[in-house]
């Protein structure tokens, strides 16, 4: 009898038109702060660069994969029955770069063959380019299947391989500059950076300051990303709403200690109980200690580099 997963595999590969191997079909897993374990029924396809090679992979979650190797499901049945997405993990880079998916389709299951294909085969020309600085050549576009593609080396003038060739919209990145403009707002303070969790519930925010200046980093729950990318995309302002009905923390690194803010006096006394300003002020005046050291090492007159240089006219140039 042939295996679930070939079988699976098959189907797949003849629904989108890529070259899926069984081999490349997995239980999905956390990648990082690029892409969480995804949902029952929301099953992944990647195009994956890393250092062993780009691979197309599929990625089915944990309860799907035992209903899948148990038989409770058929391969079609699953394939049918389930929405997919489509995008990329580059294995590098933020959270906003290094990963992404979206649906292609409103409805379950894998139809528009043509859409998925070209959307995909584009995703792994520019991951070829990001892992190994692969550009196609005009023979190899010729024998694309994608037509009318924007980095066509075909094209009189084709666009760089390093514009976004996604043109795809961000719910995360929407969420990010919703965030950014509410705390400003609210409280002066910036972002800069955004990261996800398993520690952090979807109702939740959490903000660390970054080190060496003063704005923060912003975290959220594996869920709410989950919810950003499951989300077809919605505007800023909707999630400035969200946000204000978030429950937003402040918490220090590599520790549970985090304090709920509600007002600004919340904000304000976090910074001082969390040594924030401390820290910070104490980068500061390193930073201006380092500054004010190399300035002297380049002094005209008595900095080390000055006199080194003194001291090798007087030896060699006598």
């Amino acid at each position: 009898m042939e295996d679930i997963i070939t079988i699976l595999a098959g189907i797949i590969s003849d629904k989108t038109g890529l070259p899926i191997d069984p081999q490349n079909i997995f239980q999905a897993t956390r990648h990082f702060h690029y892409i969480p374990e995804t949902d029952p029924g929301k099953p992944l396809i990647l195009y994956y660069c890393y250092y062993l090679g780009n691979n197309f992979e599929v990625e089915i979650n944990s309860d799907d994969w035992y209903n899948l190797k148990s038989g409770n499901v058929t391969p079609e049945d699953y394939v049918n029955n389930s929405n997919w997405y489509y995008g990329y993990l580059w294995d590098g880079g933020t959270i906003f770069t290094g990963g992404y998916i979206q649906a292609l389709e409103n409805r379950a299951g894998i139809h528009d063959k043509e859409k998925i294909l070209r959307y995909m085969t584009i995703i792994s020309c520019r991951g070829d380019f990001l892992s190994n600085g692969y550009i196609p050549s005009k023979d190899g576009c010729f024998d694309c299947p994608v037509k009318d593609c924007p980095y066509s080396a075909m094209k009189k003038h084709h666009l760089p391989m390093f514009v976004n060739i996604l043109e795809a919209f961000d719910n995360r990145l929407a969420f990010y500059n919703a965030m950014k403009h509410y705390l400003k707002d609210k409280f002066g303070y910036t972002i800069n950076g955004m990261c996800c969790s398993e520690g952090i519930d979807k109702d939740e925010i959490v903000l660390y300051r970054n080190v060496g200046e003063r704005t923060f980093e912003l975290y959220l729950g594996d869920s709410m990303i989950k919810e950003l990318f499951y989300t077809p995309f919605v505007a800023d302002s909707h999630w400035e709403n969200v946000i204000s009905n978030m429950k937003l923390f402040v918490g220090r690194r590599f520790s549970k200690e985090r304090i709920q803010i509600e007002s600004m006096q919340d904000f304000e006394k976090a910074l001082i109980d969390l040594k924030y300003l401390r820290d910070w002020d104490i980068e500061e005046e390193q930073r201006e200690r380092q500054e004010e050291l190399f300035e002297d090492d380049f002094d005209e007159e008595n900095g080390p580099i000055h006199r080194f240089f003194a001291w090798l006219l007087r030896t060699f140039c006598k």
